[in-house]
């Protein structure tokens, strides 16, 4: 079971994670592999100081940026199960602990594991392993937001408000999934949700003029098609 989150208004990438029984994920202690820090009675909510802070952050002005005295204490039997780690090329744009705004791909870092803001929404993966053999048994998640508009998404990049195809890997040192993502398709207005049947993706949005439904068709596996229709023939002609 895989399942993607959206993070606060501080810059912490968007955590998709491997569910698994008797896990704990991080909140609200850490989100997108950063710590929180409204747990320590020293952080200043200032975004001079503190530039994880987005200066045009809603969080910021009605001042839900605060430090938390009452905040609870990490337990001690505790430990956090990191976010599937993006390797690129696509939405894997960080800030750094210096402040500044990196690129994966350039400094070889993986991701905790979408850019930040980027708010992604509808995980499918093609489990009936219908599609070529590029993307068979792949995922695939769509991005609400759109860089090039969002004021809080805009420092990291101008994209988004697409559908990434997720090449996932198992990595048996760490117990954990590492995910090669690229961009595949673009311009949706607020996507929010998408479902596939068959080959086709469905996907609807909220942005525009009463919303839309689009249709994406994806390239198929030609064999595995022709099995399927066999296999349908077969059950037709029993019956």
């Amino acid at each position: 079971l895989f399942a993607v989150s959206n993070s606060p208004d501080y810059d912490m990438p968007e955590d998709m994670f491997w569910v698994r029984q008797n896990r704990h994920y991080g909140f609200p202690w850490v989100m997108g592999g950063i710590e929180n820090p409204q747990q320590y009675n020293d952080w200043k909510a200032d975004p001079d100081i503190d530039p994880f802070i987005p200066k045009t952050s809603h969080s910021l002005e009605v001042k839900y940026f605060h430090t938390d005295p009452s905040f609870p204490k990490i337990p001690d039997s505790v430990k956090f199960s990191p976010g599937v780690q993006n390797l690129g090329p696509d939405a894997n744009e960080y800030r750094g602990h210096s402040g500044k705004i990196l690129d994966g791909d350039v400094t070889g870092v993986a991701v905790s594991t979408f850019t930040a803001h980027s708010s992604p929404l509808g995980l499918f993966f093609d489990t009936k392993k219908m599609l070529g053999k590029d993307l068979k048994g792949d995922g695939f998640v769509i991005r609400y937001s759109l860089g090039g508009t969002s004021s809080m998404m805009t420092p990291f990049t101008t994209e988004g408000a697409d559908l990434l195809h997720l090449e996932m890997t198992y990595d048996e040192a760490s117990d954990n999934y590492f995910v090669k993502t690229t961009r595949i398709v673009e311009g949706f207005k607020e996507p929010t949700d998408a479902v596939m049947i068959g080959n086709d993706v469905y996907i609807i949005t909220y942005g525009g003029k009463g919303g839309n439904i689009w249709k994406i068709t994806l390239p198929t596996d030609k064999k595995q098609n022709e099995a399927a229709l066999v296999k349908n023939s077969l059950r037709k002609t029993a019956k």
